[in-house]
């Protein structure tokens, strides 16, 4: 509501108070309405179905159109034509009947468009008591004494009607354009010789202006995507994407979900969004995209200004051809960062029995590992390596029985490999296992300062005299 009218007590109304309290109450309304929809034409509800039984009819069932209109087209009552423009709400109350009429052309088709738009109506005429001032006791019926009925409502309506378009060869007919002020809702295609309307033969029009949603539906409608996806429905190379509700031509920076259903077969396919003409489809980077690239399924476009892009990188973006050159220049690249370190200087080390004691090496330090010559390498470079350990270790037995020899790998202070190897002493004796050669830790992620220590030791459950680690090598294998 904006304005209101004022009365006062004892003031004898006037009919313009009765007139201008309906017309504020409109124009409120109105001004409403133009804030949440806009001033272009929208439409709501409207359906149209076959008849039941079918029939050459189909029916157009209850809606309303908001459409700008000048506030008053002729004068109402007392109150004179504006021509102020407000947003103006006619009514389609009950379902209505509209009879369709095929080519008569053998092999003709024709398209037919539905289309509405707000209208008014002085309706439902009533012969109103007038007061005669000749005689205040008998009244007038009509003005002037004269009988005549007057229109006591002023309706906002859905005005409708079908608009032929051209009858030509099944397959190429064209629906025609809406009527200038008029809507389009539904296009109806009825081929020569058809007797009767299904659904199949029913289509919205493409720039009908439904609203797209109620306030209520608007946060399921965004989160799920549905205004911003399409199915094409064109063929190779000519893509055609109507979305729903359609828009009009895309926007810099708008985004589109699509669902190819061909791939290109050129490298100058084009797309046409909303009906609003062809646009180049091009990679991301805004070049020419390879034949091939479009591909068949769901892809994301944007558009740039003046042509349609990729969202993401191309298929042939991922493209790689590999021959004979190209995998012995990979080969040779690995290969090139792979480097050795073998540490074989071993130092005899003497076994406890049941415990794991560190094998000693006297090499010298390298670029890669620093030896402090007491068991322990201290890492230089970072990379991933491969560290194997082998030994041979000698046991002095004094009574037969199972036994067992180990070595293990630690990688700061924690087990990163275990190996060992039983034996059986047939009597009292000196016995030489070689344990296990090339014990791996397996691929290893070493960092500067991490430190490797090469642990042996034997296991023997009676008799134990002695044993020596001896002969061990540790190899160091950077990967990359």
């Amino acid at each position: 509501m904006t304005d209101r009218v004022t009365v006062y007590a004892d003031a004898i109304p006037l009919e313009t108070d009765l007139l201008r309290a309906g017309q504020y109450a409109m124009v409120g309304d109105a001004k409403l309405a133009e804030a949440m929809l806009g001033t272009a034409t929208v439409v709501s509800g409207f359906t149209l179905t076959p008849t039941a039984p079918a029939s050459l009819a189909a029916v157009l069932g209850p809606g309303q159109v908001y459409q700008q209109e000048n506030l008053e087209a002729s004068p109402w009552s007392s109150m004179p034509a504006d021509t102020h423009t407000i947003v103006k709400q006619g009514l389609l109350l009950d379902a209505v009947n509209l009879t369709f009429t095929p080519p008569t052309t053998v092999g003709y088709a024709q398209a037919f468009l539905v289309e509405v738009q707000y209208s008014e109506a002085d309706t439902n005429p009533v012969v109103y008591p007038y007061f005669n001032a000749s005689n205040p006791d008998v009244q007038y019926n009509g003005p002037d004494n004269s009988g005549s009925a007057q229109s006591s409502t002023r309706k906002g309506v859905v005005a409708y009607q079908i608009k032929a378009g051209v009858a030509a060869t099944a397959g190429t007919q064209a629906s025609p354009t809406p009527d200038p002020g008029w809507a389009g809702l539904f296009v109806v295609t009825l081929a020569q010789g058809a007797t009767s309307i299904t659904q199949g033969n029913i289509a919205p029009y493409a720039f009908a202006p439904f609203l797209p949603a109620t306030l209520p539906q608007v946060p399921a409608a965004v989160q799920s995507g549905k205004w911003t996806y399409a199915e094409d429905s064109g063929t190779a190379d000519n893509y055609v994407v109507t979305l729903t509700p359609n828009a009009g031509a895309p926007i810099k920076g708008q985004r589109i979900f699509v669902k190819f259903a061909n791939s290109n077969m050129t490298t100058s396919p084009v797309i046409n969004f909303n009906g609003a003409g062809n646009q180049l489809l091009l990679r991301k980077d805004g070049t020419a995209p390879a034949v091939g690239d479009v591909p068949v399924g769901w892809q994301e476009v944007f558009c740039d200004g003046t042509a349609i892009r990729f969202a993401s990188v191309a298929k042939s973006d991922y493209s790689l051809i590999i021959n004979a050159t190209t995998i012995n220049q990979i080969s040779a690249a690995l290969e090139s960062n792979i480097k050795t370190t073998v540490f074989s200087a071993a130092q005899n080390t003497n076994m406890s029995n049941g415990a794991a004691t560190s094998l000693v090496f006297t090499d010298a330090s390298t670029a890669d590992f620093t030896n402090n010559g007491a068991g322990v390498f201290t890492c230089q470079t970072p990379g991933a390596y491969n560290i194997s350990i082998s030994s041979t270790i000698s046991t002095n037995l004094s009574q037969s029985g199972s036994n067992d020899v180990f070595v293990r790998i630690y990688v700061n202070g924690q087990s990163a490999a275990f190996n060992k190897s039983p034996y059986y002493a047939a009597g009292a004796a000196t016995y030489d296992e070689y344990v296990l050669a090339n014990l791996t830790a397996g691929i290893l992620r070493l960092n500067v300062g991490d430190q490797i220590v090469f642990g042996g030791g034997v296991t023997v459950p009676s008799g134990f005299n002695s044993a020596v680690a001896k002969g061990f090598v540790a190899v160091f294998t950077r990967l990359f």
